[in-house]
């Protein structure tokens, strides 16, 4: 059971850090272009 919880917290850390990495992509290249 909370190995289902660890890797659900982990999951939604992973996608957080991933939709920050492509949003700063984003700015960074709306700025450059």
């Amino acid at each position: 059971m909370e190995d289902k919880a660890v890797k659900r917290t982990l999951t939604y850390l992973f996608a957080g850090l991933f939709g920050f990495f492509v949003l700063m992509i984003v700015l960074a290249r709306s700025i450059v272009y």
